[in-house]
């Protein structure tokens, strides 16, 4: 949903119907002060007659769109996170949800996973109500007031040319050695080095197969 001023200098609200259909609506004034209060009234009048979207509605419909969008790895993060955060809250109507909501999440979290875990869960949820906010079901992500959580900074750990040499040593198959090196060498991430190996396996499969 949005507001714009058209060629005849009224501004005009943009709006998707219950079809998904994009429709608009003259705010009657070229005053932007004023089409802005009639921008607010309408779409909060547009908010009072959707149904009452839950959290468990609105997660089976994000499910579907990180399916469509995400990688597979990224959709089954998705799915744990919000998985924990529905065990517990109750099932809110999706506007319900307030910042002191996503605190309640938080403090309970760091309860049993590692801050940089709770930040990485932090994240999903926002992406999740940022998607709802973009899809005009809230007017505003209860993330707005939410802090992430303050990771002490660490020295990166570094492997010496004598750890190098023993861990090369204890390793006897040939590709797993290459393997290791390409990977100091390049500094990719497992996630990243379980891909091009994949994608190496494809290449090299045989046509037909």
């Amino acid at each position: 949903m949005f507001l714009n001023k058209r060629n005849n200098e009224y501004y005009y609200v943009h709006y998707k119907d219950d079809n998904g259909t994009w429709k608009s609506t003259s705010s009657n004034s070229k005053l932007k002060t004023e089409a802005n209060k009639f921008f607010f009234e309408f779409k909060q009048n547009l908010l009072n007659k959707m149904p009452a979207l839950t959290l468990s509605g609105f997660r089976e419909q994000y499910l579907e769109y990180s399916r469509t969008n995400h990688a597979t790895q990224s959709t089954v993060r998705i799915r744990y996170v919000l998985q924990h955060f529905l065990s517990l809250l109750p099932d809110l109507q999706l506007r319900r949800v307030t910042p002191q909501h996503i605190e309640t999440y938080k403090a309970n979290r760091l309860g049993n996973v590692s801050a940089v875990t709770v930040n990485i869960e932090l994240r999903t949820l926002k992406a999740f109500f940022n998607t709802a906010v973009k899809w005009d079901l809230i007017q505003k992500s209860p993330f707005h007031a939410v802090k992430m959580m303050r990771i002490p900074q660490q020295q990166p750990a570094y492997l010496l040319r004598q750890d190098l040499t023993t861990l090369l040593a204890a390793i006897t198959q040939q590709w797993l050695r290459d393997l290791v090196l390409f990977d100091l060498n390049t500094g990719l991430r497992r996630g990243e080095l379980i891909n091009i190996e994949n994608r190496i396996q494809v290449i090299a499969m045989p046509a037909g197969l």
